[in-house]
């Protein structure tokens, strides 16, 4: 018997990437999914370049396609235009305008409680949809700022049944709805699919061979039953699960959003699934502060789960190690790297197998060199840098 197929919401946070986002609303148009059960919001926070202006040529002449434009404020939790293509469902009332025509309303900001107080303005949807929930409206509102806020008020104007996360510098698969759609059972909280990088440089290829190794081994873990981390740019939750642990705006601001929702979901009884296959292989692009992306990524990990920067600690002290070691008797260091040259050749073949790609097993010796002074740079930068700053903010 054929199940009809469910609605999903798409949400895209975006700041400051004019150079990115063509490629990715490239692909969004070209998913192999029903458009009557596809919504895609885009929501463009506080971009200062045509990031905005992007979103809404993609919107016009698009039925379900929503743009939200958010502004800073004093606490950070000011709502801002939004824009409605043809044919969408639902949207936010009061804030709303069709065929890409701009309203402007008075900004208007909220409480860090679950109401709002007489004067504070209208609600934004999110609160919204908490008062309309008897079984949330005890649930504490916290403050929220930077990528967090912006899905926090995507995911409050979505009307779909499973909620896609993805961000402006992925290029997504055709496949990717019905493959990452086939990963979700009856307790299936959030589903993580596979993000790499092209061939296009040398630094973006061995920075490709890291993702896909690390996602090899979360998918060899969470087959076992061993949750890891959520991945932003290409993961998927159920509305049910969602909605479960109350969204973002209970959550509360984390640094690394994905891993807060994901182990929250979890913890919340919600089963997990890692895919590693064709139709869910997205690719992203080098960030262009690699050093800032991965000392909010560490510092995230830090104060998240500690346990989790094992691997990354190993990896910064192999080579000052192998150095020690070599003064014992050189045979040390040659012999562990040539273990560590045996694992890492096993992990491409296996990701190359399974996402049927090629070509990277060449670049194995120069992967064994980047891996350990890449991770021992960026503890060395986490250390040494007082503030985490990314999107130009700081955190």
């Amino acid at each position: 018997m054929n199940h009809p197929l469910p609605k999903i919401s798409i949400l895209v946070p975006a700041r400051n990437e004019e150079k990115n986002l063509p490629v990715l609303l490239r692909s969004l148009a070209r998913l192999a999914y029903p458009k009557e059960k596809t919504e895609i919001l885009l929501g463009n926070d506080g971009s200062d370049d045509r990031t905005g202006a992007l979103m809404e040529e993609f919107c016009r002449g698009r039925a379900g396609v929503i743009v939200v434009h958010l502004r800073e404020g004093e606490d950070q939790l000011l709502s801002g235009n939004t824009y409605v293509s043809d044919g969408a469902t639902e949207p936010d009332p009061g804030n709303t305008v069709d065929n890409g025509s701009p309203r402007e309303e008075t900004s208007y900001s909220l409480s860090s409680e679950a109401h709002t107080p007489p004067g504070s303005g209208r609600p934004t949807a999110s609160e919204a949809r908490i008062k309309d929930e008897p079984e949330k409206r005890s649930v504490k509102i916290h403050p929220l700022t930077g990528k967090t806020r912006v899905l926090d008020e995507l995911a409050a104007r979505a009307t779909g049944e499973y909620l896609f996360f993805t961000d402006a510098d992925i290029e997504l698969p055709p496949d990717w709805i019905p493959g990452m759609l086939a990963g979700f059972e009856e307790d299936t909280g959030v589903v993580v699919g596979a993000t790499g990088f092209r061939r296009s440089s040398l630094w973006a290829t061995l920075q490709g061979m890291e993702w896909l190794m690390a996602l090899t081994l979360f998918k060899i873990a969470a087959d076992r039953g061993f949750p890891s981390t959520g991945l932003g740019n290409n993961m998927a939750v159920s509305r049910k699960a969602y909605d479960a642990v109350g969204g973002y705006r209970a959550l509360g601001f984390s640094i690394v959003e994905d891993y807060f929702l994901y182990k929250n979901i979890i913890d919340a009884g919600f089963g997990f699934r890692h895919l590693l296959c064709p139709g869910v292989l997205s690719f992203t692009v080098p960030p262009p502060r690699y050093f800032e992306q991965r000392r909010r990524w560490i510092k995230g990990a830090m104060e998240n789960a500690p346990a989790a920067m094992a691997g990354g600690i190993l990896q910064a002290l192999c080579i000052p190690l192998l150095f020690l070691l070599g003064w014992i008797s050189p045979v040390i260091p040659a012999v562990v790297t040539g273990v560590l040259v045996l694992i890492y050749g096993t992990l491409i073949l296996y990701f190359q197998a399974r996402l049927r790609i090629s070509g990277y097993l060449r670049y194995l010796p120069l992967f064994t060199v980047y891996i350990s002074t890449a991770w021992l740079m960026q503890f060395i930068y986490y250390l040494l840098s007082r503030e985490t700053v990314w999107k130009g903010r700081k955190y």
